[in-house]
């Protein structure tokens, strides 16, 4: 309960996997690193300002590769973008 107010932290995937709390939405998410995988790319989409190009897949794969299997956290994800030389070497464009 939350400022009084109850919260349902459940719920269903699209493929039909279910869970309860944040826990297991987790632990659904986790099995195969494709959610993590997902998260790298889409984080680097916004830091580079564009998409992804196939050349690219090489730096998102280095990324993950500095990443804990065991427990990829959010802030070694955005450090691995940061000091990858795809977002270093980004041309930002001026208006």
């Amino acid at each position: 309960e939350a400022d009084g107010f109850a919260v349902d932290a459940g719920g269903t995937l699209p493929d039909g996997t279910s869970f309860a709390g944040p826990r297991e939405l987790v632990q659904a998410l986790g099995d195969d690193g494709g959610f993590t995988r997902c998260l790298v790319q889409k984080l680097l989409v916004y830091g580079l300002g564009r998409a992804l190009q196939p050349g690219d897949a090489s730096a998102v794969d280095a990324i993950l590769a500095g990443l804990d299997p065991r427990a990829p956290t959010l802030r070694a994800i955005v450090l691995g973008i940061l000091q990858s030389p795809l977002f270093r070497q980004r041309t930002v464009l001026r208006r």
